[in-house]
């Protein structure tokens, strides 16, 4: 009879535990454009990003944009993955 009780209630229990530990993700869409050249920089033609600037670290993207990230129709163009992991996390935050 314990069992019967036991049993179905651990099951919750670990069910609740293990769901409220996983953190979400934030939403974004990685750019479709964002394909590598030869020299490592995404193949992207400039006058489609939402500005010609690092939003992170201010750096200039017209010569080589390294990263790509789709937020809200508009695509911000990054000189590095961390940069755009800093500006992604900092979204995250905001929401």
């Amino acid at each position: 009879m314990k069992n019967r009780i036991l049993f179905p209630f651990l099951g919750l229990l670990l069910t609740v535990l293990f769901s409220c530990t996983s953190k979400p993700k934030p939403e974004h869409l990685e750019s479709p454009l964002t394909a590598k050249s030869e020299k490592g920089a995404v193949d992207i033609d400039v006058k489609l990003l939402a500005s010609t600037k690092d939003t992170i670290c201010g750096m200039d993207v017209t010569d080589a944009v390294n990263d790509t990230l789709n937020v809200d129709s508009k695509i911000y163009g990054f000189c590095s993955t961390g940069c755009k992991e800093s500006f992604a996390s900092q979204l995250a935050a905001v929401k």
